[in-house]
């Protein structure tokens, strides 16, 4: 319910996605999660004959999704900024030409 309403109440903001994109987004998401737990899991677990992870396993994992998780994050953020100066972009293009419609 809370993500559906929030969905939803996002097309009252100007430049808002729309729904059909953010499940898109969320989707590639869990496909790039996905892939980063098989790789490290192929890369770091070396027995599955113990119930617990050995202490190089452990350590290697999360070396391994956190180098992950911090490339992914430097990349999303350099993809919004650009989106984001995209976006302003458009806004003050919009904006001359309402200014220049009136006058």
């Amino acid at each position: 319910y809370f993500i559906q309403s929030n969905l939803s109440n996002m097309a009252m903001f100007p430049g808002a996605r729309d729904t059909g994109t953010m499940i898109s987004d969320m989707k590639q998401f869990g496909r790039v999660f996905n892939e980063v737990t098989e790789e490290c899991f192929a890369k770091c677990i070396f027995s599955l004959a113990e119930a617990t992870l050995k202490d190089a396993e452990s350590s290697c994992a999360d070396r391994c999704i956190s180098k992950s998780f911090s490339a992914s994050s430097r990349s999303m953020m350099m993809f919004m900024t650009e989106k984001l100066g995209q976006d302003i972009s458009q806004l003050n293009a919009a904006s001359s030409e309402d200014t220049s419609s009136v006058g």
